[in-house]
């Protein structure tokens, strides 16, 4: 998905009015508005239907003024799109204190450009338990933590009942969606009808259409050899960006799984360990990065995800045989 279907992604999302009613609808019931992320192959655009981030909570506009909380919302935005691909509807925790929920729009034909609806940033009902384990993380980020606990403070709750309404905001969104793409040509996949099974008698249809084609899909998935799509995954969305901070907790958590569990799976499948996965994504992206004669050590470690130069070069050594000033030198 290049930048001139971006745009117009942007635009059909602008104009789709009853879109526009989920996202009053939303507002007025759990106190924020829908975002929408656009998965394209091994990138996720972030897209709001008002064309303004001022849709995003003040909480999160402030976070991400620092280059570094930036670059956290960056990876959390990955790991949202790449669960809710894999999983469907799922409940994210971001950085411990917030909570985000997500729904992939209903079967898109094109595995490699898909949709995913988020909601806005919830506080948890605990918000001084909420803000402990957040303020553990964003200490060091260069964000002033008194105007950051204050915006923490005026984020909505997500309380059982919200958590309700939101996912049938989310479901209904994602379904209208698909019915845009459906109408406009970005995707030619026919709708697919109602679960005829679905339990609710006053469940809307848009909803039951949603459900019933994210079931599809898991089962579909179950198909598969055990482990491999999540594998699969997990490989392209580190290989992506492998500089951000992945760890095999927070994929783990993000899947749905636990990091032993994925440990397994990914050893089985990949042949070797998540660590050592990551650890050699980021030595051929230094690698890459050592050829700009611009940047000097310490810039290429944390360019690659490395968190001092005195580290990045003795695992750089480890793994090549060589410092990394000897290998620019060999280039």
């Amino acid at each position: 998905m290049n930048v001139v279907e971006l745009d117009q992604l942007q635009r059909k999302i602008a104009h789709e009015s009853a879109l526009a009613k989920v996202q009053d609808a939303s507002r007025e019931l759990v106190g924020g508005a829908l975002l929408v992320l656009a998965r394209s192959g091994k990138q996720v655009h972030e897209i709001h239907p008002s064309g303004s981030e001022e849709d995003l909570p003040e909480f999160c506009r402030l976070y991400r003024s620092s280059p570094d909380g930036l670059e956290c919302c960056t990876t959390c935005r990955s790991l949202m799109a790449f669960g809710a691909c894999y999983r469907g509807t799922l409940e994210y925790s971001c950085h411990g204190g917030v909570r985000i929920l997500a729904s992939p729009a209903p079967e898109q034909s094109d595995q490699d450009e898909q949709l995913v609806i988020a909601s806005c940033a919830f506080a948890r009902p605990d918000k001084e338990e909420g803000w402990k384990e957040f303020r553990d993380h964003a200490k060091g980020l260069g964000i002033d933590l008194r105007s950051l606990r204050a915006a923490y403070d005026r984020m909505p709750v997500l309380t059982d009942d919200k958590r309700r309404i939101a996912l049938s905001l989310i479901e209904i969104a994602a379904a209208l969606m698909n019915g845009m793409l459906v109408r406009t040509g970005g995707d030619k996949k026919e709708p697919t009808p109602a679960d005829p099974l679905a339990e609710s008698d006053d469940i809307d249809e848009l909803m039951a259409s949603s459900l019933y084609l994210s079931r599809a899909q898991s089962a579909r998935q179950e198909e598969s050899p055990r482990g491999s799509p999540l594998v699969d995954r997990v490989r392209e969305m580190v290989s992506h960006n492998p500089s951000r901070p992945f760890t095999l907790k927070n994929v783990a958590q993000t899947a749905r799984v636990s990091p032993n569990h994925l440990s397994t799976v990914f050893h089985q499948f990949a042949g070797v360990t998540f660590s050592e996965f990551l650890l050699a994504q980021r030595i051929d992206l230094a690698k890459r990065l050592l050829r700009d004669l611009s940047l000097n050590i310490e810039e290429v470690a944390k360019r690659s995800g490395f968190p001092n130069a005195s580290y990045f070069s003795r695992r750089f050594r480890i793994h090549t045989g060589i410092t990394p000033s000897a290998w620019r030198d060999k280039i």
